[in-house]
């Protein structure tokens, strides 16, 4: 019976977790920590296949728990699924699996995704088991830079897979080495075909042209970056020599798509760019959006503008009766000075009136 172990501080949230996977998946067996320790201690005193992992808690987050587990011999092989409400950004994805998780879920939890995602680490903990078997018989005969590739390459299988933003990996030939599930239903490519190949541009451009990946593992300088992208691009503020676009792009389908996308430069031991990793993100819902918000904001402007317009009219218009109303005034009074005048002297020569 496969165990699964649900580490977060709010017990609502782990009664969930449990109730949800009992249901959906009877055969499990599911531990609960309300704690980054005492989940540590629970992975390391129990054989567990899978790690759901709570980002956000006190006292220990997320990924230092991750990172604990993931430098002990005793834990470091069980999948990690982090889980969070509020860091769902790239860049914390980013972060969770640089501290070895596998793949990263966001609340409020789907009972289905939820439950899909741990098979999918089931899978990762079956396959590695029997990578690890393999691999303990193959490390007797290779030599210590092989077994260093063998690892790396491991390791790098693994965050790939588990990833849920779309992404491939291609090695110093330029050619494709991962190709995730994410990316296959972005695309349409699948992975079986793109192994192997140097066909990672076909789901951004017609022809053949070099994606940032590319530009990354030849260490591309800013004129040949801009060639391509002009001012579309970047330097990643948070991740050190990654590359950055944002731009529209013509799909194999003749559509065009906004695209986030980033390409990272991945090192040996040694500090050598052995890969590179890129993702990709359709933004086109999210910038409509902007274009939406954009002609709106312009239109409340232009009526904004033509409100004022008729104001500042209807204010002269107000100046203009105000100016001729207080002329009368005074022209009214002057007339009831000069009949007071008058009066005054007809009074004064005792002439009736």
């Amino acid at each position: 019976m496969a165990k699964i172990l649900a580490i977060d501080d709010k017990r609502d949230n782990l009664e969930t977790i449990k109730a949800l996977l009992k249901h959906l998946m009877p055969e499990l067996e599911v531990l609960t920590a309300p704690s980054g320790q005492e989940g540590i201690e629970l992975a390391r005193q129990n054989d567990i296949d899978t790690i759901v992992l709570d980002i956000i808690m006190p006292d220990m987050d997320g990924y230092e728990v991750c990172r604990i587990l993931k430098s002990d011999e005793l834990t470091k092989n069980i999948p990690i699924l982090m889980l969070t409400a509020i860091k769902t950004d790239t860049q914390s994805r980013i972060k969770g699996l640089q501290q070895g998780a596998e793949a990263f879920f966001s609340k409020p939890i789907d009972p289905y995704e939820l439950t899909a995602q741990v098979k999918v680490m089931l899978r990762i903990k079956e396959s590695e088991d029997k990578l690890r078997q393999e691999k303990e018989s193959l490390m007797a005969s290779v030599d210590n830079k092989t077994r260093a590739l063998l690892e790396n390459e491991i390791k790098l299988t693994r965050i790939v897979e588990g990833f849920a933003i779309p992404s491939f990996v291609i090695n110093t030939d330029h050619k494709i080495t991962h190709w995730n599930r994410a990316l296959e239903i972005l695309s349409g490519l699948r992975e079986k075909d793109m192994i192997g190949t140097e066909n990672h541009w076909k789901y951004l451009h017609n022809s053949q042209r070099p994606l940032l990946a590319d530009l990354v593992l030849d260490n591309a300088s800013e004129d040949e970056i801009n060639a391509l992208y002009g001012e579309k691009w970047n330097k990643s503020s948070r991740l050190h020599h990654a590359l950055e676009a944002e731009k529209v792009f013509l799909n194999q389908y003749e559509q065009e798509v906004w695209l986030f996308t980033t390409a990272v430069p991945i090192r040996n031991e040694s500090g050598e760019i052995i890969c590179a990793l890129q993702t990709i993100q359709d933004i086109s819902d999210r910038k409509k959006n902007e274009i939406e918000l954009v002609k709106h904001k312009e239109n409340l402007e232009e009526i904004v503008k033509e409100r004022t317009k008729k104001l500042e009219q209807q204010n002269d218009e107000m100046q203009q009766m105000n100016k001729l109303f207080v002329g009368r005034e005074f022209r009214i009074k002057e007339l009831r000075d000069k009949v007071k005048v008058m009066g005054k002297k007809l009074k004064d020569n005792n002439i009736d009136y």
